[in-house]
């Protein structure tokens, strides 16, 4: 368990380091990101399972953490980070899933599902975030990415109708990987 606590604070000191490096003047979305990341690292602690969870999931929490302040911040979704969480990804569906089949096969099947969306809608659905759904669903399988989804959709929609009755503006873009954080949270306890 330590050494994933000591695997989980280095990434999460490298993604505060990448957020300093992008975006040096927004301080308010650092001090977001570095109490997210703390909050995650005590939730990892506390409800750490090895037998019902893998480490892989707790160690993708910081990159997602990331990604989600900086979809916050600058409306966009790193490739990179992306990357290297699809690598953490296969590698955990490879190493500590019973049946690693279905968790290397939900990247593909989600991917074209919501690249497809994506395209269609366009930009109603951005492509960092249907490319981020598709990294994610080789953490959680075909199944617990739709109750990540599930959940993300209603915290996505809650955040609407509050922005929605103060600005009274149908046109108001909202991130959406934020709530994608927050349904994979979600997701993840059901799973434990």
């Amino acid at each position: 368990m330590l050494t994933g606590l000591l695997g989980y604070a280095a990434l999460a000191a490298a993604g505060g380091l990448y957020l300093k490096k992008r975006y040096p003047d927004r301080k308010r979305a650092r001090i977001a990101y570095v109490c997210a990341s703390l909050a995650l690292m005590i939730l990892g602690a506390v409800f750490y399972r090895p037998v019902r969870t893998n480490a892989g999931v707790w160690l993708m929490m910081p990159l997602l953490t990331t990604v989600a302040v900086e979809d916050a911040v600058a409306r966009r979704v790193s490739n990179r980070i992306l990357i290297a969480m699809l690598a953490l990804g296969v590698l955990s569906a490879l190493v500590c899933a019973e049946e690693p089949l279905p968790r290397l096969i939900a990247p593909v099947a989600y991917g074209l599902i919501f690249i497809l969306l994506s395209l269609a809608s366009k930009g109603g659905l951005g492509m960092g975030d249907a490319k981020l759904i598709a990294v994610l669903s080789a953490f959680y399988g075909l199944t617990g990415m739709f109750s990540a989804l599930f959940a993300a959709s209603l915290i996505e929609c809650a955040l609407s109708l509050m922005v929605l009755a103060r600005t009274k503006n149908l046109r108001t873009e909202l991130p959406f990987v934020p709530a994608i954080e927050l349904g994979a949270i979600i997701a993840l306890f059901w799973m434990i």
